[in-house]
């Protein structure tokens, strides 16, 4: 049970995880040292839109689940080279995972994009996991 273990940090210098110890510190004393080793590593990148190339289009698309699994949506904007709205959306897609989602929000910006005859489009996401999805080396589920 967790309120009857003492937990000790380990991990990276990047992230810090609580593992139970056998051996319980002697006093509170040693118990706040313990916890005052558990500190967290705060990042902060400097992110930015770029315009895509003239006559290009960019789309942007993201899905995401609450409570994953859940209910899931897409959200998705389009922007030409001057970075002007062309269209943008943001639809729900019923219950599955933010695994399912992504797809399907790049899908229905695409068709979108194909059916109103816009076909040079650069596609930008920011899931990790769909882009190796999309190499071709890789194998989604």
């Amino acid at each position: 049970m967790l309120d009857e273990a003492t937990w000790k940090p380990t991990g990276s210098p990047y992230y810090r995880v609580l593992e139970p110890v056998e051996e319980q510190p002697a006093t509170w004393h040693e118990m706040i040292k313990i916890i005052e080793l558990c500190k967290q590593d705060i990042r902060i990148w400097q992110i930015s839109w770029e315009k895509p190339p003239q006559n290009i289009l960019k789309l942007n698309t993201d899905g995401s689940a609450h409570n994953n699994p859940g209910k899931i949506g897409g959200e998705g904007i389009l922007r030409d080279h001057r970075g002007e709205l062309v269209y943008a959306f943001s639809i729900p897609f019923g219950n599955g995972s933010n695994n399912q989602a992504e797809p399907l929000a790049i899908s229905h910006g695409i068709e979108w994009c194909l059916q109103h005859g816009y076909k040079k489009i650069l596609l930008e996401v920011d899931s990790e996991l769909l882009v190796k999805w999309l190499q071709p080396t890789a194998k989604p589920p």
